[in-house]
């Protein structure tokens, strides 16, 4: 009986071990990998499909421009959504593009939610296949914002929701002699 029980704690124990290394393994593979878009990169030239139909992303010649990767069912994606919205009159000098994966997102009801966002002329909506941006881009979580210069150059990158002083202060550093005079974040 007692050998049996040694047996039993030698092979629990075992697998304990076992189990504890291919996790650690995992994990290890998982944060090792290069990140996919790092800052200083140009913005990936994938397709998505917006309202007028299918488009390829790309950044504005004139002004910054921001993708924002969101979920709609995402809580702090929606509270995002909703501060932009209020806010649109402070977005006017910013190009973006709003991503999701949803396919049957664009037919909900956008205009009640965000009426604001659906009008203004400087706000593209989309729907991007989920396997190609993240290839491409590779979001941690949503909502994820992308913030690109007017050259193209990926300038700062804002994981999770955020303030809009944030994402105006990245802007403003990446449109503000700061940037122009070759000075750094």
């Amino acid at each position: 009986m007692k050998n049996t029980k040694n047996v039993l704690l030698q092979l629990l124990t075992a697998l304990f071990s076992l189990s504890f290394l291919i996790v650690t393994g995992i994990l290890l593979y998982f944060v090792l990998q290069p990140e996919k878009l790092p800052i200083g990169s140009h913005m990936p030239k994938i397709e998505y499909l917006s309202p007028e139909g299918p488009q390829l992303l790309k950044h504005n010649n004139v002004r910054s421009t921001v993708v924002v990767y969101f979920n709609s069912n995402c809580k702090s994606c929606r509270s995002q959504l909703h501060s932009f919205n209020n806010n649109i009159d402070r977005l006017n000098d910013i190009s973006i593009i709003l991503l999701t994966f949803e396919e049957d997102f664009l037919s909900k009801h956008l205009e009640i939610e965000w009426p604001a966002l659906t009008h203004a002329t400087n706000i593209t909506w989309g729907v991007v296949n989920f396997e190609i941006f993240f290839e491409h881009f590779a979001p941690r979580m949503s909502p994820m914002m992308y913030v690109f210069d007017h050259k193209d150059v990926l300038i700062a990158k804002i994981r999770g929701e955020s303030k809009l002083e944030k994402l105006l202060k990245e802007i403003n550093i990446a449109d503000g002699p700061e940037r122009r005079l070759g000075g750094n974040k």
